[in-house]
């Protein structure tokens, strides 16, 4: 996948509020939704 498609894809979820915990968290909800929908679309 292109870089520029896939951050395209990031933006999408940049809006939504984050409810979880900011001192437990790695990674940020946007990209975490990004890799699931790439993991849904791939057949994972």
């Amino acid at each position: 996948m292109e870089t520029d498609k896939l951050m395209a894809l990031v933006e999408v979820f940049e809006g939504l509020e984050d409810w979880r915990n900011a001192q437990q968290t790695r990674h940020r909800l946007d990209e975490l939704l990004t890799v699931a929908v790439c993991a849904v679309l791939s057949g994972a």
